[in-house]
């Protein structure tokens, strides 16, 4: 089995989380992608917000009471959440109140992480 690492990155305003939604699986999800080579996590968490949101980013914290695995299409990803701020307003996301979805509603690994996700905003 293979193993990837992914970063994600939590972008928080007013108790609203940075979501990304995804017609094709029906579901919400953060701005999250694997790191290039010799890039490190944290550095990653701040590529892919800017790539999501289209604005500059700044990872300031490690969430590693979120981390988590899961199994995806045969391969074991190891789920890295960062606290990321960004500057400006995003371009292609929305911010969703996670009391206003359900755990069904997001993609893995927020699934498996979905109560203490809302419990730490």
């Amino acid at each position: 089995m293979v193993a990837t690492q992914l970063s994600g990155s939590l972008i928080v305003r007013d108790k609203n989380l940075l979501m990304i939604y995804n017609e094709e699986s029906d579901q919400w999800n953060v701005p999250n992608g694997r790191g290039r080579r010799g890039e490190l996590s944290a550095d990653t968490a701040e590529r892919i917000a800017e790539e999501h949101t289209g604005c500059s980013s700044d990872a300031t914290r490690y969430m590693s009471k979120l981390k988590t695995s899961f199994e995806a299409e045969g391969e074991e990803i190891t789920w890295q959440p960062y606290m990321v701020e960004i500057e400006g307003e995003p371009e292609k996301a929305e911010w969703v109140n996670l009391g206003e979805i359900n755990a069904d509603q997001v993609a893995e690994p927020l699934q498996s992480i979905f109560e203490k996700l809302k419990n730490k905003l």
